[in-house]
């Protein structure tokens, strides 16, 4: 059986999570946040960023918590929402050993081990 160096379990929550174009428009904006130093974005601004309904956002961004995408922590009164940036370097530590396959190049070895 193939063994991954990633919780195969995360992995797919993860891509389960992503495959829905409205999240990871929610996902690039708070990327976007991020990158700029603001730390989050509110239910209120992700859903005006993003060109949903408040409730059609929280249900998005539900899923891509409980994916260990986002967190949320409160801030008073309000919650803001911040990407985790260690999951988004696991996925892209999956994706890598791809992209070297494709150049000719073989640094992230996958181990094989019999079940």
């Amino acid at each position: 059986m193939l063994k991954l160096d990633a919780s195969p379990g995360r992995l797919s929550r993860i891509f389960q999570a992503l495959a829905f174009e409205e999240r990871r428009v929610l996902l690039t904006l708070l990327r976007d946040a991020h990158a700029r130093g603001r730390g989050g974005m509110t239910i209120n601004q992700l859903a005006e960023g993003a060109g949903t309904s408040r409730f059609t956002a929280s249900r998005h961004l539900t899923i891509l918590r409980d994916a260990g995408l986002v967190d949320a922590r409160r801030d008073g009164t309000k919650r803001v929402h911040r990407i985790d940036i260690e999951a988004t370097d696991e996925v892209e530590d999956w994706i890598l050993q791809f992209v070297d396959l494709s150049m000719g190049r073989s640094t992230h070895p996958v181990s094989l081990a019999a079940v």
